[in-house]
């Protein structure tokens, strides 16, 4: 069992030296921070200490003095005597609601605290480091809204609190700030606590959309690094997803000057792995916005691709693009395996009839599709197997842009822009025809090559072919006219048409014009 005598006097002992302006002693320190890992390995004697020793009312009368002690004015403060109390409080508070609300009154104090030791630069000081990663952990156990009703309220209340504006009340950002995993980690599983599907709304306005926007630029690190944070932060924004919260959040992102922000592309990135695995598809789908935003991406791709201009923001809109892209195919093929299984249709089967210029809202994407495709392919031309990076528009496009940035940015645009044609023109026929009257046959055909810089960029476009040619008469004959001179290789290289081929092709168009 604890001592919980040794404890009040090392708590009393620390609150006395507070008050007198002395350096608070070393062993009242140590034992506070013994009591704390006691208790963490004896959660079930909890109760027993509260009923034996004030101990709430003892930790309330710590907090606000070590909010003055540790003024950034000072020289330093007790760091160690508050990493200790944090870690007792911490500890005490884990899953009880009824710990929560009587340690709810320091809250005011623990979050002058962590602006103090978040302001200037100890953000990035090592020895403030602890305890800003203990002070994160004690918010964390403090603000947990998952035990009730009188959970909830408190929660509001504080998140109330954080969201006024003030810039001292604003602890989340001050603590996103921090490159320390164990921060981090507490800020993001406070937010997991936090982010209710009735809270979810208040996250999507300023200023917690400014905390949202800070997680997702610092995903692609947490990534290189592969570090658990990553996972815990994809885990949050997957709650917005599931509730459908998805285009909301996208706009709040949005910068009025901007076509695309640097946190949309994130985004995009973490709703695109979430479409690839089961998921809900309700009607409206709450991925309508992508729609809008390829439109988007395409038309300015386009635009400045034809222009002749240097463009630093073109990198991050192609990314985008893809990305818009990708998710675009994604939709249309699970709504494919649906129909081919005659399961029931959704918000996604809408969502590929708006595609496909089918309704009345609507208009079909086709002409722009043929269009960025033609634009991109003269921007970035093929890149022969074996061969240097070609001498093209890219350097210039990219600016100051590292070789490893400029290859993540041009890579695969033209190869992902050539599935979703072909998946789009699966089975359709009317398709077909939108992608001939914008000029398309032709293009697609051109791209049946080996492209270094767009994998399987021949193999799609073979399909988009295929594709095209099913049923559809018209481009049938179109690609008859253009008389292949021969067969690219696997090597990308183009040799004879083998005779057999020359024949069975023969056949082929004879037997789709009926004849």
């Amino acid at each position: 069992m604890l001592d919980t005598g040794a404890l009040r006097e090392a708590l009393e002992e620390a609150r006395d030296d507070l008050k007198a302006g002395r350096s608070v002693r070393s062993p009242a320190s140590a034992r506070i921070n013994d009591a704390a890992r006691y208790v963490a390995t004896h959660l079930h004697e909890r109760e027993q200490i509260e009923a034996t020793l004030p101990i709430w009312e003892l930790c309330a009368t710590l907090w606000p003095l070590l909010a003055d002690a540790l003024d950034p004015s000072g020289d330093g403060g007790p760091v160690a005597l508050a990493s200790s109390l944090g870690k007792l409080e911490r500890n005490m508070l884990a899953g009880s609601v009824h710990a929560q609300i009587a340690a709810l009154p320091s809250e005011p104090d623990i979050r002058r605290i962590i602006f103090n030791v978040t302001t200037f630069g100890r953000i990035e000081d090592p020895d403030f480091a602890e305890l800003q990663g203990i002070l994160s952990q004690l918010l964390c156990n403090l603000i947990s809204s998952r035990g009730g009703s009188d959970s909830e309220a408190l929660a509001d209340s504080v998140l109330k609190t954080w969201l006024s504006g003030r810039r001292e009340d604003d602890v989340i950002i001050r603590l996103l700030d921090s490159g320390d995993v164990r921060v981090n980690t507490g800020v993001l599983r406070l937010l997991i606590n936090l982010a209710t599907q009735t809270r979810q709304p208040r996250f999507l306005a300023a200023p917690a959309i400014h905390w949202l926007a800070r997680i997702l630029n610092r995903l692609d690190t947490w990534h290189a690094d592969a570090e658990p944070l990553f996972d815990l932060a994809v885990s949050f924004f997957e709650l917005f997803f599931t509730a459908g919260h998805q285009s909301e959040l996208y706009s709040a992102l949005a910068v009025s000057e901007e076509t695309v922000t640097p946190s949309q592309v994130t985004l995009l990135k973490l709703l695109d792995a979430y479409l690839t695995r089961p998921h809900a598809h309700p009607t409206p789908s709450p991925s309508l916005f992508v729609i809008q935003a390829w439109r988007d991406t395409a038309a300015y791709t386009a635009a400045s691709m034809r222009s002749g201009k240097d463009d630093a923001r073109l990198p991050s809109v192609l990314a985008a693009l893809v990305l818009d892209t990708e998710i675009l195919s994604t939709i249309v093929l699970a709504a494919q395996a649906r129909a081919d299984k005659q399961e029931a249709e959704g918000g996604e089967e809408a969502m590929v009839a708006c595609l496909k210029g089918r309704t009345q809202e609507s208009s079909s994407i086709i002409p722009a599709l043929v269009n960025v495709l033609a634009a991109t392919h003269d921007f970035l031309p093929r890149i022969k197997p074996g061969a240097a990076t070609a001498a093209d528009n890219v350097a210039a496009a990219a600016g100051q842009m590292s070789q490893r940035e400029i290859e993540h940015a041009f890579a695969n645009v033209k190869r992902d822009l050539v599935r979703l044609l072909a998946v789009l023109a699966f089975n359709d026929t009317a398709v077909g025809d939108q992608v001939r009257a914008a000029g398309g046959v032709q293009l697609v055909l051109g791209l049946c090559e080996t492209d270094e810089r767009n994998a399987y960029l021949r193999e799609h476009a073979l399909f988009a072919v295929r594709n095209l040619m099913m049923g559809n008469p018209a481009n049938q004959a179109i690609i008859a006219e253009m008389e292949p001179l021969g067969l690219v290789g696997e090597d990308g290289v183009l040799g004879p048409l083998p005779e057999k081929l020359k024949k069975s092709d023969e056949a082929a168009m004879k037997a789709g014009r009926g004849g």
